[in-house]
């Protein structure tokens, strides 16, 4: 069976996320294929990639695989600005090519999120003879006039017309062209362009990603990258009629079948109510580590015993566990 190589980086902070982001994309992905999920980081635990291993060990065509990155652009993120949801593994994105020299194209994705469709499809489709470094999910879903109008105004001030005008793809799921990105040397000019930019990059792998990589960009489907917000956009069929990019059809068909839900902005699901929440629990609780999820919700220092049901599942908690 072909192999479709997935790369994530993320740090011991978003064990529990990946556990679940791992679970339902291989749930749902084409049976047909093997699937190596790499992980970059520098500081996951060994304990955790063991439990991480064992999360997928049900699925007979995955396997995983962890690169050290060893704290690499620690001081590129020491001088970035900006503040927001961001770490620095956000910046192993540059690497993609380099780190997998074997694969002519990966896909790269965020863990804060849940897959409900299959990502073999479009991984296949995408031809690297084309002249794009990357098939990404393109701006448009968003409903005119929202809260997203007016953060992209924050961009007007440091940034150009024509570097706005570029920056139309989100960051959390993109299909690398891996062999067009090492033969144009793009990746020393993801760094160059973040370190002379680190002080004004809102977003910043993502503007950086959008900016260098100019007009060679491919729109995947709607359907491919949808953002949990969205969901509290769309309340009626008159909203759906001010979409900013795509029709209401589209628009619906993404909402209503997406490949990819995407908890975007600083609203998690483990952290706290947010749309589609349920889905996230629910693949938590096939996970190794959805107890440990929930003994972390517990009060210090109270020590009790019960038990509960949960999505078919018993948990049985006791005087320890509290500990």
């Amino acid at each position: 069976m072909m192999d479709i190589p997935v790369l994530h980086f993320f740090n011991n902070k978003y064990v529990i996320p990946a556990a679940v982001s791992f679970y339902s994309m291989l749930e749902n992905a084409d049976k047909n294929y093997n699937y190596i999920l790499y992980v970059g980081h520098s500081d996951i635990t060994k304990e955790n990639q063991e439990k991480l291993k064992k999360t997928i060990e049900c699925f007979g065509n995955a396997q995983l695989n962890f690169i050290d990155m060893s704290n690499k652009f620690d001081d590129l993120f020491r001088k970035t600005k900006r503040g927001g949801n961001f770490s620095k593994e956000m910046y192993y994105k540059f690497l993609v090519a380099s780190l997998l020299p074997q694969y002519d194209k990966v896909i790269v994705t965020d863990v804060d999120v849940v897959f409900l469709g299959d990502i073999a499809k479009e991984f296949i489709e995408f031809d690297i003879n084309e002249e794009y470094y990357f098939a990404g999910a393109k701006s448009g879903l968003s409903k005119l006039g929202s809260w997203i109008d007016k953060f992209s105004s924050s961009y007007d001030k440091e940034f150009s017309i024509d570097e706005r005008n570029l920056l139309n793809f989100a960051g959390g799921y993109y299909i690398f062209n891996c062999k067009k990105i090492r033969e144009d040397k793009l990746e020393n000019k993801f760094v160059d362009f973040a370190l002379k930019n680190c002080e004004r990059i809102i977003q910043p792998e993502q503007d950086t990603i959008n900016i260098c990589c100019g007009d060679k960009k491919k729109a995947l489907s709607p359907r491919a990258l949808v953002c949990t917000y969205l969901y509290d956009m769309y309340k009626s069929e008159l909203d759906f009629n001010k979409g900013s990019g795509y029709d209401a059809a589209t628009i619906k068909d993404a909402l209503n079948n997406p490949i990819q839900v995407h908890y975007a902005t600083t609203k998690k699901p483990w952290l706290e109510v947010c749309p589609k929440q349920e889905l996230w629990f629910s693949y938590l609780a096939k996970t190794p580590f959805f107890e440990e999820y929930m003994r972390g919700l517990m009060p210090e220092n109270r020590k009790v015993l019960f038990k509960f049901t949960l999505f078919g599942r018993t948990f049985n908690f006791t005087k320890e566990h509290a500990k």
